[in-house]
């Protein structure tokens, strides 16, 4: 049996949250996470360790105290920092691909890394350890252009699925810009409620980092307004600056993984 922990304090909480880099400009801490949808921030302790340990993307046992706009971070001294992370090695996997955030991570990184990064292999770096079973590639017009050989290969290798998806403009709530975003919503919801219905996939690997996830990743995980789902264990496989908000507090879930693209090439997530 468990020992029982101590109250965390009148103005504290506890949380398992899974630390990431800060883009935001003009904060001082280069780490950040999510929490009830507000930003958290670790104390300089935290902040140490997460450098020192190269805990970023690792379920954190915290304690947090609310700010005005957000959370600070600081160690639990009842239980262990690092929390045990979902485990789907070795076990079979239907895989969801965002061809267009995918692509656009790859983009990035290669600027850091002075070199073209295949999104073919890339894919295959990311699966070596799991048993792969059903891929599901997500595309546009647009983001099939940018392709080129990818491709060609794609499209010769019969284990890919391919769902080409239209393209809709919408209003950046925040910013008040035009932007184009994939409209995913007809083919995700279905694709993800079968294949929890099926029950013959032990895990789930999207790669992504969009918001257009964020419905279905809950739904797989069986969280939010899907919590009369089973939930099955997920890992979301993206590039530090193409996570979106909506899903980096889905990451801090226990049972989904954090894979970031810069650790398969050797790259620091650290701008």
């Amino acid at each position: 049996m468990q020992p029982s922990l101590r109250p965390p304090g009148k103005y504290s909480q506890r949380a398992t949250l899974k630390f990431f880099y800060n883009r935001i400009p003009g904060k001082s801490s280069p780490w950040t996470s999510c929490h009830e949808r507000r930003i958290v921030f670790p104390d300089d302790d935290l902040r140490d360790a997460i450098t020192e340990k190269n805990l970023i993307g690792r379920n954190l046992r915290v304690l947090l105290k609310k700010k005005l706009s957000g959370f600070i971070a600081s160690r639990d001294p009842d239980r262990s920092l690092t929390g045990q992370d979902s485990d789907l090695i070795g076990k079979k996997v239907a895989v969801a691909i965002d061809i267009q955030n995918l692509s656009c991570s790859l983009e990035s990184l290669e600027k850091t890394a002075g070199k073209r990064l295949s999104l073919y292999d890339t894919i295959f770096k990311v699966l070596a350890d799991f048993e792969v079973d059903l891929i599901q590639l997500f595309v546009n017009c647009k983001s099939r252009e940018s392709l080129s050989d990818d491709w060609r290969i794609i499209n010769q290798d019969r284990r890919f699925h391919i769902t080409e998806v239209a393209i809709k403009t919408i209003i950046d709530p925040r910013t008040k810009k035009k932007i184009i975003k994939q409209d995913l919503d007809p083919h995700l919801l279905p694709l993800i409620g079968r294949l929890s219905a099926e029950k013959k996939y032990d895990g789930l690997v999207l790669f992504t980092g969009d918001s257009c996830f964020q419905a279905a990743s809950e739904m797989w995980l069986g969280i939010g307004e899907y919590s009369h789902y089973a939930g099955r264990p997920a890992v979301i496989a993206t590039s530090q600056e193409r996570l979106s908000i909506e899903l980096r507090e889905i990451a801090n879930h226990p049972r989904v993984n954090l894979m970031f693209l810069e650790d398969f090439y050797g790259l620091s997530a650290v701008a």
